[in-house]
């Protein structure tokens, strides 16, 4: 990951409907400041923040999925902002510490001690 200048990950729905939830390593490359490229799908847009953060893409959309990959590549500077707001986002939303008061606010909504 280290050695990467941005991260692609397309998932896709099975032919039995199967999808998979949200993919672990695309949080791990916002935290280490890559920018994504993924499919719309499952939960990846709560990690991948098209636009922002990175690039979505409709499932199996080769060609799109290229057309992104060269605007990291022929937009360099683009593509370093779009990985530091990645690991922003990551700071932000997914971290542990923060999700474990959301937790406990829940439960204590909830009257749950």
């Amino acid at each position: 990951m280290s050695k990467c200048d941005a991260f692609v990950l397309n998932s896709f729905t099975s032919s039995t409907g199967q999808k998979e939830g949200t993919p672990a390593v695309l949080m791990e490359a916002h935290a280490s400041s890559k920018p994504c490229i993924s499919t719309r799908h499952a939960g990846i847009s709560d990690v991948v923040l098209d636009g922002e953060t990175g690039f979505l893409v409709n499932e199996k959309d080769i060609d799109e999925t290229a057309s992104k990959m060269l605007n990291f590549v022929e937009d360099r500077d683009m593509c370093s902002k779009m990985g530091i707001k990645g690991r922003e986002h990551m700071k932000m939303e997914f971290d542990n510490s923060k999700l474990n008061d959301k937790l406990v606010d829940i439960y204590k909504q909830l009257g749950v001690s």
